[in-house]
């Protein structure tokens, strides 16, 4: 589990295949995944639970993610999203 009051989050070419089942992230406004090798499954489960109401940039370029529903259940409290990059997936 994550929770960690954090505004900023780079977590660029470190080669993730997926994410812990619990992100619980208030505070945090711009998350970087791209370069990585996430895949969307991870996200689909039902136990998985993120909480990020404040973020505002999402990059997941170059991934192996396939459609945006897992996406959009990702970003389902992030309200103040403006910019969300998914290129090459």
């Amino acid at each position: 589990m994550i929770h960690l009051f954090l505004n900023e989050l780079n977590l660029t070419s470190n080669h993730l295949k997926s994410l812990n089942k619990v992100w619980l992230l208030p505070s945090l406004e711009k998350l970087y995944l791209e370069n990585n090798k996430i895949e969307s499954p991870t996200w689909n489960d039902s136990k998985q639970v993120i909480y990020m109401p404040n973020l505002k940039v999402l990059n997941l370029d170059n991934n192996k993610m396939n459609g945006f529903a897992s996406v959009w259940k990702m970003l389902r409290f992030s309200k103040n999203l403006e910019i969300l990059k998914y290129d090459n997936n």
